[in-house]
């Protein structure tokens, strides 16, 4: 007669189901034993990766486009400040919106000293070299024709007083006075 091995009886407890889960799934026919499981498994994975799939499209999406729009707020602050040449301008803010073809730039413009003196328009305080090359061209050669630009800009008036002659001059740009 033969004798038959006994095993002694698994008791399973809460913290040996994930144990016994990874063994059965490891042995594919207990998971799938039946034919609607393996549907039902399927579907729910292309669910969750078609979900997945869609949050890592947008993700990407928003962070090409800001990739592209700090890109460009530098490059067009930069242009103006070369348009601005030796007028000081203080560029306050500079948004680019990228999937509305938009752009913001905020600007202080300093006047000479004189200019409260005179009556007239911005234009006629303006240097000719700021005349003679529009603003419209540098942000056009930035940002290209489809897009628009909005330009806030305030004018102030500024001027440097040497406190032992007393003698008055033009103010120097923002930027060199923070540099020293």
């Amino acid at each position: 007669m033969r004798q038959r091995c006994s095993l002694p009886p698994i008791s399973v407890r809460s913290s040996s189901l994930p144990a016994l889960s990874i063994l059965s799934l490891a042995h594919g026919s207990v998971v799938f034993r039946k034919a609607h499981r393996g549907v039902k498994f399927t579907l729910g994975m292309a669910v969750t990766l078609a979900f997945l799939t869609v949050v890592l499209v947008q993700l990407l999406a928003a962070t090409y486009l800001r990739y592209i729009e700090t890109g460009t707020d530098a490059i067009l602050a930069q242009r103006t400040k070369e348009w601005a040449g030796d007028t000081p301008v203080e560029i306050i803010r500079v948004d680019v919106h990228a999937r509305t073809k938009i752009a913001e730039i905020w600007v202080l413009l300093d006047l000479p000293s004189d200019a409260q003196y005179k009556i007239g328009s911005l234009d006629d305080f303006l240097p000719a070299a700021m005349k003679e090359h529009p603003f419209r061209k540098a942000a056009r050669d930035v940002l290209g024709e489809d897009d628009k630009v909005v330009v806030r800009y305030q004018t102030r008036i500024a001027w440097q007083v040497d406190l032992a002659t007393e003698a008055i001059d033009v103010a120097p740009s923002v930027d060199a006075v923070q540099e020293d």
